[in-house]
C-alpha cells in the first residue's frame, strides 16, 4: 500500500514539474515573441525608409528582358526639354577663408511649410535644425570653393540628343520625371554649349557624392589622410575609405546620439561642407551625409548622431544633388580651376577609368559595367565617377575621342528602382550620345544623323 501510495505521489510530482516546466515555457514564449516582432518590425521599418549605398559585395540586380526601339519613339520631337542656363563664368583660382553659419541653402516656401519636396527628396530648409539648443550662428572657419557660377551657351544640337535619351527613356516604361541628365560639350574651350533634361532637379547621388568630398578634401587639405584611403573611395568607391575622409575632413565621427548642445556643434560641422560650395553658387546640393553601409563586415546603417541629422526617420533629411552640379564639378576639374591646377590634374587622374575589357571584365564590381564606359569604345580616354543602390543608377563621366575632337561631360541620374534594375540603359545612353557627338558637334543634328546615332537592341 505504502508502495503503491510513493509511486502515485512520484507520478504526481512528476506530473506537477512538468506542467511547470511547460508553463514556465509558454510563459517565456509569451513573453518574448511580442518583444521579437517589435525588433524585426522596427528593423525592417528602418532599412526599408533609409536608402543606403549598394553594397559591392553585393548583386547590382537582375537582367531586365530584351526590348526593340524603334524610329519614332527616338524622334526629338517627342519629348521637350528643360534647360535651364546659369549665370557667367569666373576662373578665378584663389581661395578664401570665410566665416560660415548654418550652411544651409535658402529656399523661398510658404509661411505654413515646414519641409520642401520635389518629388521624394527633402530639400534642407533653415528651421530644419532649429530644434538644437545653443547660438544658431554657430561660426566654422573654412575655405570657400574657389570658383564662380559658369555660363554655359544653349546648345540646339545638345537638346535634340537630349531629347533622343528621354524618349528612349520614355520607350522603355521608366519613369523620365525620376530621370535627370545633363550634357557639356567642351570641345571648344571658348565655347562651351550645355543642354539637359530636369538638370537642376535634386536627386539621391549614392556615391557620387565622393566627388565632392574629394573636392573638398584638397580644398582644405589634410595630410594625416592617408592618399590610399583617397584612392579607395575614388576609384573602388569604398564606403569604408570614404567614412574615414569625412571624419577627418570634418572633424566629426560617428557614435551615439548626442545632447542637443554637442549636437548643434557636430551638425554646423558637416554642414560647412555644403557652405563650402554654395558660396561658389552650388545651390541644390546636401552632401554632409555619410554613405552606408560604412561597414561591409557589419553592414550597418545610419544610428546615433547619424541619424540625428536625418532629423527623423519617417521623412528623412538626405543627401541629393542635381545633374548640373555634377557637370558643373567635372568641367572644373577637366578645366583645371577645381582648388589648383595641381590638385586638379591629381583628381583627374584618380577618376581615370581604363575601358579596356581585360581591365574591369574580370572585377566582380567595377565602375564600367552597366554604366556609361560599358557602351563606349575602349581607346576613348574616359574619367567616371557612379553610384548606385537598390532604388538608384547614377553616372557623370568626360568623355574625350582618340583624336581629341570630340570632348564632352555626361552626367545621368536616374532616382528610381527601375533604372538600378536595368543594366542595359546606360550603357546605351552612352553609346547614342557618342555616336551623335562625333557625328555632329558645331550645328544642329540632320534627320539622318538622328537616325544614325539611335542604338537598335533586339
Amino acid at each position: 500500500m505504502n508502495k503503491e501510495r510513493k509511486m502515485i505521489n512520484n507520478r504526481q510530482s512528476k506530473v506537477y514539474k512538468i506542467n511547470l516546466s511547460v508553463l514556465l515555457k509558454r510563459f517565456i514564449f509569451l513573453v518574448l515573441l511580442p518583444t521579437s516582432l517589435l525588433i524585426i518590425t522596427h528593423k525592417l521599418v528602418i532599412n526599408q525608409l533609409i536608402n543606403v549605398q549598394g553594397d559591392p559585395s553585393k548583386k547590382q540586380g537582375t537582367k531586365p528582358k530584351p526590348y526593340n526601339i524603334n524610329g519614332d519613339n527616338m524622334d526629338a520631337r517627342n519629348v521637350k526639354p528643360k534647360l535651364e542656363t546659369q549665370p557667367p563664368i569666373s576662373t578665378a583660382n584663389t581661395l578664401n577663408s570665410s566665416t560660415i553659419t548654418s550652411g544651409i541653402s535658402e529656399v523661398k516656401e510658404s509661411p505654413t511649410s515646414s519641409l520642401m519636396r520635389q518629388d521624394s527628396v527633402r530639400l534642407i530648409q533653415p528651421e530644419d535644425y532649429d530644434n538644437l539648443s545653443g547660438n544658431k550662428t554657430n561660426k566654422i572657419k573654412t575655405l570657400s570653393y574657389n570658383t564662380k557660377p559658369p555660363h554655359f551657351k544653349h546648345g540646339d544640337n545638345l537638346d535634340q540628343i537630349v531629347n533622343m535619351i528621354v524618349a528612349q527613356v520614355d520607350a522603355k516604361g521608366l519613369p523620365t520625371h525620376k530621370f535627370s541628365i545633363s550634357l557639356l560639350d567642351i570641345s571648344n574651350s571658348k565655347h562651351i554649349c550645355a543642354g539637359g533634361y530636369l538638370s537642376n532637379k535634386p536627386r539621391f547621388p549614392g556615391s557620387i557624392v565622393k566627388l565632392f568630398w574629394m573636392v573638398y578634401l584638397y580644398g582644405n587639405y589634410n595630410n594625416n589622410i592617408e592618399h590610399k584611403h583617397l584612392k579607395k573611395m575614388i576609384q573602388d568607391s569604398d564606403n569604408e575609405s570614404s567614412s574615414l575622409i569625412v571624419d577627418k575632413i570634418t572633424k566629426t565621427e560617428s557614435g551615439e546620439s548626442l545632447s542637443d548642445k554637442e549636437l548643434n556643434s557636430w551638425i554646423y560641422k558637416r554642414l560647412a561642407m555644403n557652405s563650402f560650395f554654395q558660396k561658389a553658387g552650388y545651390q541644390n546640393l546636401n552632401i554632409s551625409q555619410k554613405v552606408f553601409p560604412t561597414s561591409y563586415q557589419k553592414n550597418d546603417a545610419p544610428s546615433g548622431r547619424d541619424l540625428q541629422i536625418r532629423d527623423n526617420e519617417i521623412n528623412p533629411i538626405r543627401n541629393y544633388v542635381t545633374s548640373y552640379d555634377v557637370a558643373r564639378l567635372l568641367y572644373e576639374i577637366y578645366t583645371n580651376k577645381s582648388i589648383s591646377k595641381n590638385y586638379s590634374l591629381k583628381m583627374k587622374k584618380l577618376i581615370e577609368r581604363d575601358l579596356a575589357p581585360t581591365a574591369w571584365q574580370n572585377k566582380p564590381f567595377n565602375s564600367i559595367e552597366g554604366f556609361l564606359g560599358e557602351g563606349l569604345p575602349e581607346n576613348v580616354k574616359f574619367y567616371s565617377k557612379m553610384g548606385w543602390n537598390s532604388r538608384t543608377r547614377n553616372d557623370a563621366a568626360i568623355i574625350i575621342s582618340p583624336d581629341k575632337k570630340h570632348k564632352y561631360i555626361l552626367v545621368v541620374l536616374g532616382d528610381d528602382p527601375s533604372f538600378f534594375q536595368d543594366k542595359k540603359l546606360f550603357p546605351e545612353i552612352s553609346r547614342v550620345v557618342y555616336k551623335a557627338m562625333t557625328i555632329n558637334t558645331s550645328s544642329s543634328m540632320s534627320d539622318s544623323d538622328r537616325s544614325s546615332a539611335r542604338v537598335k537592341v533586339y
